[in-house]
């Protein structure tokens, strides 16, 4: 093989490294989006264990839902308001969840515990009940 073309193979794999460091941590990045207000991770949730009142706000009955969580969605709050209050003590951390957040419901759940019933904190679990399964 000739010098020239070692040395330029030599270019290429010196280059690829800041090129492999630079994609890992842009993947690492979108792996981990950051959190807006009033979120909470799933991981961090899970360190809160006990403390967490979870909120299911997904219409409907569910078969699979986060252990010991309380069905509370705006179609249906008034009626699921005396379970929310028979599970919930000041002392609790709300979590509320959808399937995967893109419904919104878990937000407008948590919004509206946080605006009509003073209830804090209260946080909407990021990504949903399908990144707490994860």
């Amino acid at each position: 093989m000739p010098p020239t073309l070692r040395q330029l193979i030599a270019l290429m794999l010196i280059a690829l490294a800041p090129a492999l460091v630079s994609a890992a941590v842009q993947l690492q990045w979108r792996a981990n989006p950051p959190l807006e207000p009033g979120e909470v991770r799933p991981a961090t949730a899970r360190l809160w264990a006990a403390r967490v009142l979870w909120v299911d706000a997904r219409p409907g009955k569910r078969a699979r839902r986060i252990e010991d969580a309380v069905s509370l969605n705006t179609k249906e709050w008034e009626s699921r308001l005396p379970a929310f209050f028979a599970a919930w003590s000041a002392e609790k951390t709300v979590v509320v969840y959808d399937q995967n957040q893109e419904s919104g419901d878990a937000a407008n759940v948590a919004a509206r515990l946080r605006d009509e019933l003073k209830i804090d904190p209260v946080y909407v679990l990021k990504g949903g009940y399908e990144a707490w399964r994860r």
